[in-house]
């Protein structure tokens, strides 16, 4: 899209719900063509063209993996776990679960008490099969490109590459048995969402009947040139510090002052 000059803004500030009702009375969203963020569920509401919500699900076990390693590098003082089965064994394990993400995401709540398995279970499965156009999958990713595209009525896109990618750490493998059968059962809904998303994604993939440029656009991905690891905790630690300087200057001027004093 950029090679191309294509106009597509992508606004942040579509996870500030104040912020982007301002920019919309101004008029913004006729020439919108993705709004990305973790808080922008429903930034598309009021916009006076037709839209899409889209997400992608993930293999449960090692993106709750990549949540443990990028949550010590990039939030330090709100992730304090040193261990694994730490975060196991804590409630904000279950907090950050692909159904429970979906349901905070969407401004669901249960102020309560949390919900029972088979609650979180159904909930999120009517948000997926309800509220998104297109749900898709990262092992799948190449597949799920193409979908989007062909949803947007995109032509042409180059291949992806990674941004924000985290540099190894701990992996499936390094799971004691009994840790890896406890994070299992915890994540059993997460797989049952997952397990009936890849059935549904695998017949819409089927029914696309992707051609040649498919073929050939998933041969050259693997042939990308992986992130060295030094580059990926770059990154990584580039972003702890913009949220960090966000943060900072959230502080009044004189809050500032009196904590350097």
């Amino acid at each position: 899209m950029y090679r191309n000059g294509w106009t597509f803004p992508v606004f942040g500030e579509a996870n500030e719900g104040r912020i982007w009702e301002a920019l919309r009375v101004r008029g913004l969203g006729s020439d919108l063509r993705w709004i990305d963020g973790h808080d922008c569920y429903r930034a598309g509401e009021s916009l006076p063209i037709p839209w899409a919500r889209i997400t992608l699900l993930r293999n449960p076990l090692p993106r709750m993996l990549t949540v443990f390693n990028y949550g010590r590098i990039v939030h330090p003082y709100e992730f304090r776990f040193d261990t694994f089965e730490e975060f196991l064994g804590s409630p904000q394990f279950r907090r950050q679960t692909q159904a429970f993400e979906l349901l905070r995401i969407a401004g669901r709540s249960f102020p309560e008490a949390e919900p029972s398995d088979d609650v979180l279970y159904r909930e999120a499965r009517i948000e997926l099969e309800q509220r998104y156009e297109l749900v898709g999958l990262t092992e799948f990713f190449e597949e799920t490109i193409f979908l989007i595209c062909m949803l947007a009525e995109i032509p042409a896109i180059g291949m992806w590459s990674r941004v924000l990618s985290t540099p190894k750490g701990l992996q499936i493998k390094d799971l004691p048995d009994e840790t890896r059968r406890r994070a299992e059962k915890a994540l059993e809904v997460d797989c049952s969402l997952y397990r009936e998303t890849t059935a549904n994604f695998s017949r819409l993939v089927e029914s696309a009947g992707f051609g040649t440029e498919f073929r050939s656009y998933k041969d050259d991905s693997p042939k990308r040139r992986e992130l060295p690891d030094s580059c990926k905790m770059a990154e990584c630690l580039r972003w702890r510090q913009v949220m960090a300087d966000q943060k900072l200057l959230s502080i009044p001027a004189k809050e500032r002052q009196s904590t350097r004093s």
